[in-house]
């Protein structure tokens, strides 16, 4: 189940998507689970992998998006590993992630 991440509490719903900074909270699933893989490059914590219809997939997170906090912790200079024990250790009912969106470039052709 994934809470709203804008508006009134209109119960489980989709996440909206909007470029920049946004807070995604999302639960574990019945084993556990967020169904997020992370990867640490220079000193960010990047989203490698989302499993479809996952916590995570459900909550909007999306390849390339940069993990910023979980729960409140800043997570610049964690190594994967460390970001996936914060999330294996997080309440299986309630994961609060702030994540900038991955880096768009749009190349015009000529």
């Amino acid at each position: 189940m994934v809470r709203p991440v804008t508006g009134a509490d209109m119960g489980i719903r989709r996440a909206e998507i909007h470029p920049g900074l946004r807070e995604v909270i999302i639960c574990k699933d019945q084993e556990g689970k967020v169904g997020l893989r992370l990867r640490d490059i220079d000193n960010g914590v990047f989203v490698q992998l989302v499993q479809a219809n996952s916590p995570a997939a459900l909550g909007g997170l999306r390849f390339g998006d940069q993990v910023l906090q979980i729960n409140g912790q800043n997570v610049a200079g964690w190594s994967s590993d460390k970001a996936h024990k914060a999330l294996k250790a997080a309440a299986e009912q309630r994961i609060e992630l702030i994540v900038r969106d991955r880096s768009v470039i749009s190349i015009n052709a000529v």
